[in-house]
C-alpha cells in the first residue's frame, strides 16, 4: 500500500475510532501535500484524474 493510501485508510480508521466518520485527512511531506476525502468512515476512490494541461490518467486510486 502506497503513503497516501495508507495514510487515508490510518485517517479513516482513527477517526472511527474518535466518532468521526467523515473527515478531511492531509499528509504533508517535504515535497507533496496530500489530501484525503473521507466519508462514512470509508476514503474516496478514483479511477480518473487530469494532470496538468488536462492529460488524463486513468489509474485507480484512494
Amino acid at each position: 500500500m502506497s503513503g497516501p493510501a495508507a495514510g487515508a485508510v490510518a485517517a479513516a480508521h482513527i477517526g472511527q475510532q474518535s466518532g468521526f466518520d467523515n473527515l478531511i485527512a492531509c499528509d504533508m511531506g517535504g515535497t507533496s501535500f496530500d489530501v484525503s476525502v473521507i466519508v462514512g468512515a470509508t476514503p474516496s476512490l478514483s479511477a480518473e484524474k487530469d494532470l496538468a494541461y488536462g492529460i488524463p490518467v486513468r489509474v485507480p486510486r484512494v
